[in-house]
């Protein structure tokens, strides 16, 4: 993917590229949960300690909470990456064997 490594590499936000492919997508992706580890491994280090301090448990709970938010988002991305490409549906009035009806064109590529 030589477009994927050039944007890459800028680390522009995907929202502003939309040519790239779901291959694309799953690269900047899969960089930016390995940089979000490491500051969360170093966040929870911290927060370990002082265990028994009320706001490290309140923000222990949080880091559980985005790991967890996280993990199901990764598998989504997963095993239904088509569920985060954008999909264009197209659908003309038609005439079949005299009868009006509504046909779906596929415009797959």
């Amino acid at each position: 993917y030589p477009l994927c490594a050039l944007a890459v590499s800028d680390e522009r936000p995907v929202s502003t590229q939309s040519t790239w492919d779901v291959g694309c997508l799953l690269v900047e992706q899969r960089r930016t949960r390995q940089r979000q580890q490491v500051e969360s491994a170093q966040r929870i280090q911290r927060l370990n300690d002082n265990p028994f301090d009320l706001t490290a448990q309140a923000e222990i709970e949080k880091e559980i909470q985005r790991s967890n938010i996280n993990k199901s988002y990764e598998a989504a991305i997963e095993h239904m990456p088509e569920a985060f490409a954008r999909v264009v549906m197209l659908y003309v009035p038609a005439e079949v064997n005299g009868q009006q009806v509504t046909a779906f064109v596929e415009l797959a590529r």
